[in-house]
């Protein structure tokens, strides 16, 4: 069977052994068959979606050189946190977001400065994270102290102890190129609890450093291509998207 993918004909075999519109279409990250998936939907679930997200945001902020920024402490942060949901297999929440007026309503009770170091506020801060309503569990903070206290609250205090026994753990379970990675990306190692962590820590280190990267870990080309992979369920076959990785 020969098919058209892109405006290039192919032979079925050549991408991969089922056919994604009579066998399911696959998440474009794990690979997962989808029955009945209608076309519009790419990721089997929002972790799928989130993990992709975040190895995107990694890789771009890697391509550009973070690391040689003013703010480069502050970018870092805000990636951990999002890389912490990832290690713990959930999906990093963006509805947490305080917009419109219940953010004017914060600001109104609690002022425009910054309850940590007294600058302007410019983020809303759940106190606890058990009431995303309520004013009285909401902070105004600037966006440095918002960041800190994030990354401080998914991580914690770890001892010395716990660091390297998560780095030794992670030794046993992925290859020396990715621990090598581990050591200097710092992709925080000590967030992880459990084997079941590190497993997708390195699976996620990996997917930061791939090439050629999946196609929705594409940081430079995934905005402009993931429209025509719902319209042309064909691209999401890996074998096809690495043969035209260069096109």
């Amino acid at each position: 069977m020969w098919i058209d993918v892109g405006g290039e004909t192919f032979p079925l075999d050549a991408l991969l052994p089922y056919d994604p519109l009579e066998d399911g279409l696959p998440c474009v990250a794990c690979g997962e068959v989808m029955e009945d998936a209608p076309p519009a939907r790419l990721f089997c679930d929002s972790y799928c979606k989130a993990v992709a997200t975040t190895v995107r945001y990694r890789r771009r902020k890697e391509r550009e050189g973070f690391r040689k920024r003013t703010d480069w402490d502050d970018v870092l942060m805000a990636i951990r946190t999002q890389e912490s949901f990832v290690i713990a297999g959930a999906a990093y929440d963006r509805g947490r977001r305080i917009q419109g007026a219940q953010r004017d309503a914060v600001f109104d009770a609690k002022g425009r400065t910054c309850v940590k170091c007294g600058a302007p506020a410019t983020d809303i801060d759940h106190i606890d994270g058990t009431d995303l309503s309520s004013v009285e569990n909401l902070a105004p903070l600037c966006h440095h102290c918002h960041l800190v206290k994030s990354h401080d609250d998914q991580y914690g205090p770890v001892s010395a102890e716990a660091a390297m026994r998560s780095l030794a753990v992670l030794e046993t379970l992925a290859s020396p190129e990715v621990v090598a990675l581990a050591k200097a990306s710092g992709v925080p190692v000590v967030a992880v609890q459990d084997d079941e962590c590190l497993r997708r820590y390195a699976d996620y280190l990996r997917r930061v450093y791939a090439e050629p990267p999946r196609l929705c870990d594409d940081e430079k080309r995934w905005d402009s291509v993931w429209r025509r992979i719902q319209k042309e369920p064909y691209m999401r076959l890996p074998n096809w998207w690495i043969a035209h990785h260069d096109s």
